[in-house]
């Protein structure tokens, strides 16, 4: 079964049980309303037979009418995630037929001056970042983001391989996971407020033993009180003045029982939002190291303490309720009980909630990447070598291009001071090859697999020069960008042995005779400096140059012209490219050559 009939079958599963949910769901909100009738008429007819006794007596169906209610809610939610999980598996066969759908783009993550982010489409429109990320979390983005912009090193690579493989296969527990993410509408600065909360102490000036004291020693002075004054000759105005004076004590913690109350209620609501991927991933038996890790730090605590957080905001919400606040307070100081309570979980669960958001970013991160394995079967994942350099990839394809249109490459350096130097005619494929390697090394030493059929990779810093734009506000024109950009990559490659260099039409922004001497002159540098990388270019004497050089290599990206039409196989080739189309699109656009003029 392929991969698109999967996620059919499984939209096809969800329709039908958020159906059959919808109609359960139908059935009892008929029983519901029939139970409340009557229990209404009931307790009609009995309270006019004997009130007390009536009230009792209707008290059952009451009961059974809250449990209906509870019973009906959780039938809605169950309806409602079957119906997404239904959407989210026909989204993802609508992908994979090549359909674009609005996603993620991650343009805030867009930095011009990166190394080579710009260069290869990380983020944007038809992006990497667009094509991997399934995390929703404002911590699970932002670290996915960071992962492609920054190599891991190998042994964390190699532990995020095998989590990314065993994720690849936990649909299930992938699909779950963005359910309960797409819920969390949380921006970066409302979860670290509620990190800072769980780990701020200022507030807890007070003796913690003396409000323990208070808290439980003077509701029991009030309840002895009342039962004195019921078995012995004590005065009533005792138990009441005690019962008075509850809200005098309550008074001097009225304003931190306020700000309790107000911050409780907001980060339970928050993190009843996590609640489901902690519980979804509690429940889940892992066997890599690194999602053994992760699981170990939600441990089983996480989703209980969300919940018990969840209660403790309920109950602050019922001191609205008149009785419960009157007789809740003036007999067991009920708010300060609150407070302590608040107090106790923040001590206990406080500061581990950085940690919490950390893990479902690193799950959702690990997550993104397993359903690109599993939607591209085809991928692998490279070898991370650290001894011998080496940077060599079989049917290397670029991961953004359908496969069935895809044409694959080679790539094999076994040495540094390496460099492969590529001519050939517009359009040929040249700066498709260029990124397809750059961005299989960024899904490389970001843990991801590969679209190749097999790869060896060393640690490798990536820097590229292929998209130079000016900068008006700066005063910079194009060349002289692609000329920083130039000297950067020269000044690391002289200072560091693990660059890798992208150069797409190199020295494109001046004339053929400058640019001639510019490149041989830095084409030389690198290699004397023992740089490593891939460099296209049109200047078919530098190639020629290039044969002189120790450690260039020529290859190039040829064009067939047949009956005056272009045929492109796409395909790099050993050697110097001589055939040119430029004149050709030219004249196929309307624009007149003179052939005789030199």
């Amino acid at each position: 079964m392929s991969v698109a009939e999967v996620y059919t079958q499984r939209q096809l599963a969800f329709e039908a049980q958020a159906a059959s949910l919808k109609k359960q769901y139908e059935r009892l909100s008929w029983l519901r309303a029939l139970l409340f009738l009557l229990s209404l008429a009931l307790l009609i007819y009995l309270f006019g037979l004997q009130p007390l006794a009536g009230a009792l007596a209707v008290l059952p169906l009451v009961g059974l009418l809250g449990l209906f209610v509870q019973h009906h809610e959780k039938i809605s939610e169950a309806r409602s995630k079957a119906a997404r999980l239904a959407a989210i598996n026909a989204e993802e066969a609508q992908r994979l037929s090549g359909s674009y759908l609005p996603v993620d783009e991650g343009a805030e993550f867009a930095n011009p001056d990166h190394p080579y982010s710009s260069d290869l489409d990380l983020f944007g429109r038809h992006s990497l970042y667009a094509c991997l990320c399934r995390a929703k979390t404002p911590h699970g983005r932002h670290l996915l983001a960071a992962w492609l912009q920054s190599p891991a090193a190998p042994a964390e690579i190699r532990l995020r391989q095998e989590a990314v493989a065993e994720l690849s296969e936990k649909i299930d527990l992938r699909q779950e996971m963005l359910y309960y993410a797409e819920k969390i509408d949380r921006s970066m600065q409302e979860l670290t407020a509620l990190a800072e909360w769980g780990k701020d102490k200022s507030a807890e000036t007070e003796s913690g033993f003396f409000l323990k004291l208070l808290s439980y020693g003077y509701p029991l002075l009030t309840l002895t009180a009342i039962t004195l004054s019921m078995a012995t000759e004590l005065s009533g105005w005792v138990p009441l003045g005690l019962f008075l004076g509850s809200f005098l004590v309550l008074k001097a913690f009225s304003k931190e029982i306020a700000l309790s109350q107000a911050a409780c209620n907001g980060h339970a609501r928050t993190l009843q939002r996590f609640e489901g991927i902690f519980r979804a991933v509690s429940d889940t038996a892992f066997k890599s190291a690194l999602l053994l890790e992760i699981q170990q730090k939600l441990g089983s605590e996480a989703a209980p303490a969300v919940r018990q957080l969840g209660r403790l905001s309920a109950a602050f919400d019922s001191r609205l309720n008149a009785l419960v606040y009157l007789f809740g307070n003036g007999l067991f100081l009920r708010d300060l009980g609150l407070l302590l309570k608040t107090r106790h979980w923040r001590v206990l669960y406080g500061p581990r909630l950085d940690n919490w958001f950390l893990s479902t970013a690193r799950l959702e991160a690990l997550a993104s990447m397993g359903r690109l394995l599993y939607n591209r079967p085809s991928f692998t994942f490279p070898v991370i070598c650290e001894g011998e350099y080496q940077m060599e990839m079989k049917d290397a394809g670029h991961p953004l291009i359908p496969e069935d249109k895809c044409v694959r490459n080679e790539l094999a350096m076994k040495d540094r001071g390496r460099v492969e130097l590529i001519t050939g005619s517009n359009m040929a494929g040249k700066s498709t090859y260029l990124r397809s390697i750059g961005i299989n090394i960024v899904l490389a030493q970001a843990g991801a697999p590969v679209m190749a059929s097999a790869a060896r990779i060393s640690p490798t810093r990536l820097i590229s020069s292929m998209r130079n734009a000016d900068a008006l506000d700066a005063n910079i024109s194009s060349f002289y960008a692609e000329l920083l950009r130039l000297k950067l990559i020269l000044d690391e490659t002289r200072k560091r042995k693990d660059i890798f260099f992208l150069i797409d039409e190199i020295l494109k922004g001046t004339n053929s005779m400058d640019r001639h001497k510019g490149s041989v002159a830095l084409l030389g540098q690198l290699v004397k400096a023992g740089g490593s990388g891939l460099i296209s270019t049109h200047d078919l004497d530098l190639a020629e140059k290039a044969r002189e050089m120790k450690g260039v290599l020529n290859y190039s990206f040829e064009v067939d012209i047949r009956g005056g039409k272009l045929f492109f196989d796409y395909k790099k080739h050993p050697g110097i490219c001589h055939s040119l189309n430029a004149t050709l699109l030219m004249k196929q656009m309307g624009i007149e050559i003179d052939e005789n003029e030199e």
